[in-house]
């Protein structure tokens, strides 16, 4: 018999779950567990040494890892390119700063993983310019501006959702787990 388990953790530590699926491997049962998927600590699939075959979908919902990416990316160009202009150090403190739109979460660490800056497109040619850093003095500020306005506006936004964005949050990570049960093809 095919058996399906749902858990709203990562399903690394939870002893009472792995003692129950232990328990009905022993007895001939296949056993899957849908878990939470964290970034860079868990594997979205696996199957561990008891047998237990695990599958963990992400809290990531409404295309919130794609902006994520994006703010990333967009924070680490606007300091690359500060660093081509002015001659300076590339400011990563800066870049995972800007690049963070989300708060920390206790419940998926590894999701809050500072951005990524981008390889640079060309190597600065020598000492920058008078001209070339007055244009990084005055332009770096107003677009570290829009990344702040960015992140504020999507904080706003989940003021304002308050509980019902947790709804909808929950919703969206259960119907990812029952479409995960249901194509298990489980029995139980």
């Amino acid at each position: 018999m095919n058996i399906c388990m749902f858990v709203k953790n990562s399903f690394e530590y939870d002893a009472r779950v792995t003692k129950e699926a232990r328990t009905l491997i022993g007895h001939g049962h296949d056993v899957t567990v849908v878990a939470i998927h964290v970034p860079e600590v868990t594997k979205e699939h696996e199957t561990t040494a008891d047998g237990i075959e695990v599958v963990r979908i992400s809290r990531m919902h409404f295309g919130l890892g794609a902006l994520s990416k994006l703010a990333g990316r967009y924070a680490g160009t606007i300091e690359q390119r500060h660093g081509r202009l002015t001659g300076d150090p590339i400011d990563v403190a800066k870049v995972a700063e800007l690049g963070q739109i989300m708060p920390a979460s206790t419940a998926t660490p590894g999701a809050n993983r500072p951005a990524e800056v981008p390889q640079a497109r060309r190597a600065p040619s020598g000492v920058p310019s008078p001209t070339s850093r007055a244009w990084a003095s005055l332009t770096t500020p107003l677009l570290r501006g829009v990344a702040h306005v960015a992140r504020f506006g999507f904080r706003v936004v989940r003021a304002l959702l308050g509980r019902q964005g947790r709804a909808l949050k929950t919703w969206a990570i259960n119907r990812r787990m029952i479409e995960v049960g249901v194509g298990s093809g489980a029995d139980v």
